[in-house]
């Protein structure tokens, strides 16, 4: 069975998709006297982008401009680059100057990128 409306809105180009996710503790139902974990935090969060699928490919080349930039093979996970870990750890052995300079370039692409947060 065709959607009629769906298929409008597919031509039209004003389907979006919604991207969620969520950061913090596994466990934001512990109780309050226990000890905190390792780490020190103790919070839960959630959010997110919506996007509309016209605007994907320009999405994609942003992300991998910025990417093939700096040589990142790697998702570009938040907690990863701030805490210079994982995939990021390379960030501790570059030169003030060079990491501030990728700092800049991260917060020069993300306000390019067409979707809206939540």
């Amino acid at each position: 069975m065709k959607n009629d409306r769906i298929e409008k809105y597919q031509a039209q180009g004003d389907i979006m998709t919604l991207y969620l996710d969520e950061s913090g503790t596994r466990h934001p139902d512990r109780n309050p006297n226990d000890k905190l974990p390792a780490h020190g935090r103790d919070w839960f969060g959630i959010g997110g982008v919506i996007v509309r699928n016209r605007d994907s490919e320009q999405i994609k080349n942003l992300h991998r401009s910025f990417c093939n930039q700096w040589d990142i093979r790697a998702p570009l996970h938040s907690i990863d680059i701030r805490m210079k870990r994982k995939a990021f750890h390379w960030l501790n052995k570059i030169s003030e100057d060079e990491l501030q300079r990728f700092y800049d370039d991260l917060e020069l692409t993300c306000p390019q990128l067409p979707v809206h947060g939540l």
